[in-house]
């Protein structure tokens, strides 16, 4: 288990592909991790230690080289917590967490290590069940919401929002 937290603790292309390999090697061939959500609250009981940082260039750089040396190793990676799981302090493993933040917030900083993942060619997307009342009014998570489900993860939605 250490070498394996070596790999985790110094993300790059290389650790991964070397952590990947070994995993590929006793048939793993989907690792539905790790988090790429900015852990931009430290009262946040679900994310925490388990996000590269709190910086999202940071968990944007880590993130990419995480998932590129899985692709390379020939396991298949999914980014998650779709579109962030960073600013709360409910785990969503017990109860619904909310996240009070505009649409503007949410694209200058949540989605910011998604957009990253989704350009490096990221094959598969975990959506987060946290709600986000100030972009979906009714409360529904974003996990059951076209909202984010059909147009947020929508790539070319993406950046025509980025551009405009």
């Amino acid at each position: 288990m250490a070498k394996i937290q070596h790999y985790v603790l110094f993300p790059n292309h290389d650790n991964s592909m070397r952590l990947y390999k070994e995993l590929k090697a006793i048939g793993v061939n989907c690792d539905f991790a790790p988090s790429f959500d900015v852990n931009n609250n430290p009262s946040n009981p679900a994310i925490n230690t388990r996000s590269f940082g709190e910086d999202k260039e940071k968990v944007s750089k880590y993130g990419t080289a995480l998932m590129q040396g899985m692709k390379d190793a020939g396991v298949a990676g999914s980014a998650k917590h779709f579109p962030g799981h960073g600013d709360t302090d409910v785990d969503s493993h017990g109860a619904l967490p909310v996240i009070n933040i505009d649409e503007e917030t949410l694209f200058s900083r949540e989605l910011v290590p998604f957009i990253s993942l989704i350009e490096s060619g990221v094959p598969a997307i975990m959506t987060g069940h946290i709600s986000f009342p100030k972009i979906v009014p009714n409360g529904e998570p974003a996990s059951l919401s076209k909202t984010f489900v059909l147009y947020y993860s929508y790539w070319p939605a993406i950046w025509y929002h980025l551009l405009d």
